[in-house]
């Protein structure tokens, strides 16, 4: 999950038979403490109560990610932060999630629940969405899932990388 993301620990649990609940607690734990960890030391770096230059960096991806979708989201509140958290969009996750709930003025507490709500929806998505792809496969493998996202997610770079290139 660290390495390959939700998608990837996903489908390595449903490649070694791991029962669904386990692939759930799993996915959702992990994206959960990346959260707790980095979430408060970003507060606390944007207020600059702590200098976290080096950090700062290496988040920065879900830093704009947050900031680009601030106005979207933020007109619709908890609805639009849970729905940003769930859908599976680029840089769209529970670390951007967090951020941004911080960015629209959402409170911690509700921020981190909302997040964390977010984030069990798309696990139980990918998972359903993987296991409905693992039985239209004819169970040849769960390789075949991963390569349709990298496949996908390869397309929208291309798509993007031509459009931004054109302006």
């Amino acid at each position: 999950h660290l390495v390959s993301g939700r998608a990837g620990g996903i489908s390595v649990g449903l490649e070694m038979n791991l029962p669904s609940w386990l692939i759930v607690v799993n996915s959702t734990a992990v994206d959960t403490i990346i959260v707790l960890i980095i979430y408060p030391i970003f507060v606390f770096s944007y207020n600059k109560t702590v200098k976290a230059g080096v950090f700062k960096s290496l988040i920065e991806g879900s830093i704009q990610a947050a900031d680009k979708n601030r106005k979207k989201v933020g007109k619709y509140g908890i609805i639009g932060l849970l729905l940003f958290v769930w859908f599976p969009l680029h840089m769209t996750g529970p670390l951007a999630g967090a951020i941004l709930g911080f960015l629209i003025a959402i409170p911690a507490r509700k921020t981190i629940l909302i997040v964390v709500s977010g984030t069990f929806l798309a696990v139980l998505s990918w998972l359903f969405i993987f296991r409905q792809l693992f039985d239209l496969t004819g169970r040849f493998s769960l390789i075949i899932p991963v390569v349709v996202v990298l496949f996908s997610f390869i397309l929208y770079l291309f798509y993007r990388f031509k459009r931004v290139h054109k302006a």
